[in-house]
């Protein structure tokens, strides 16, 4: 057995012991969807990602008007444009799930 340079034979041993009772590597998560929130899948994920990313959190409470001059003052996609397009009018969101929930986009289940 080879010694560390901090410690003597004896510890090392010992700390050699300690992790033999630890989980390894083997099966760890493999699948990216595992690490999506229930109720979503990872499309979900990115779609309300990618819209979110050009309002700015001023923008809520706010109504589609309100939601597209914010996305349109950071220059969003045709594709964030025409999602937020989509909104019912005289709605007021209050925040980014509630417009996932209102363009159908999955959004996570409460955990009980």
């Amino acid at each position: 057995m080879q010694q560390s340079d901090k410690h003597g034979p004896i510890k090392d041993d010992s700390l050699a012991h300690e992790t033999d009772d630890q989980p390894s590597a083997e099966g760890a998560l493999t699948d990216h969807r595992r690490g999506t929130p229930p109720g979503m899948e990872p499309e979900d994920v990115e779609e309300r990602s990618e819209i979110a990313r050009f309002l700015d959190r001023a923008a809520f409470p706010g109504t589609r008007a309100d939601l597209l001059a914010s996305a349109e003052g950071h220059q969003a996609t045709d594709h964030v444009r025409e999602q937020l397009s989509r909104l019912p009018e005289g709605e007021r969101f209050e925040n980014m799930q509630e417009v996932a929930r209102a363009l159908g986009i999955g959004t996570e289940e409460k955990r009980t």
